[in-house]
């Protein structure tokens, strides 16, 4: 299985296609999380967490902090950020500066942790419709115990950053920073999902995805719980 790259593949310009595509494309998406899942209880999938991802996602999670929106970056953390986001902005240059291209990107993930008491799984896909300045991102994901087992308390989320161009001087700042939550926690249930869809405006260069899901033996008992947060793309 191929490790996560922390880059975003171009699938699909779903604003062209007709309503009928879309709508074959938006079940075909699901049916693919719902098939992994199930694969991923017969065959027991897995992966090594590579120690790089774990520094990089660290990394990631400080730079956010450090700034606020529309503050610009550090060189040291700008160019951090250009190599190691997983979303990238179509950007073309023109005479008027820099502009984003239209397009719908969209990557499937999975995550697996184990921590002897529960075995637990995320899997699932975000979608980034990017515009000139107007943009949004779904993420569509199910957290859940791959034996089948009722938990208490099942959480989710996904933190997106985006950096772009702040100020007159065209240097990369922060830009958005929100999360995605589901309307409710999943109680006394062995899965449990979540759809949510935000939209955000900006000149937008680079974003980072965080998706992640944890699962509690005991209702909120934090120290028996099991947190899946290291996830790497999968193919269709």
């Amino acid at each position: 299985m191929k490790k996560l790259k922390l880059s975003v593949v171009a699938l699909a310009t779903l604003m062209t296609l007709p309503f009928t595509s879309v709508q074959a494309q938006e079940i075909s998406s699901k049916q693919s999380v719902e098939k992994r899942i199930e694969l991923s209880k017969e065959e027991n999938l897995n992966f090594t967490e590579k120690q790089e991802i774990n520094e990089i996602q660290k990394k990631m999670a400080q730079i956010s902090d450090k700034y606020k929106i529309g503050e610009a970056l550090s060189d040291d953390d700008a160019k951090f950020i250009r190599e190691n986001s997983n979303i990238q902005f179509n950007n073309n240059s023109n005479l008027k500066g820099v502009v984003n291209t239209l397009s719908v990107d969209k990557k499937f993930f999975e995550g697996y942790k184990n921590n002897g008491v529960i075995d637990g799984a995320l899997v699932g896909f975000a979608e980034v419709d990017k515009g000139w300045l107007n943009h949004s991102i779904r993420v569509y994901m199910t957290t859940y115990d791959r034996k089948g087992i009722s938990r208490p308390l099942i959480t989710q989320k996904a933190t997106f950053t985006g950096y772009g161009f702040v100020g007159s001087d065209g240097v990369i700042g922060k830009v958005v920073d929100f999360t995605l939550k589901p309307y409710s926690d999943g109680r006394n249930v062995s899965e449990h999902t979540m759809d949510q869809t935000q939209s955000f405006s900006g000149v937008l260069a680079y974003g980072y995805l965080a998706p992640q899901g944890q699962i509690y033996y005991t209702s909120n008992n934090e120290s028996d719980s099991v947190t899946i947060s290291k996830v790497e793309k999968w193919e269709l």
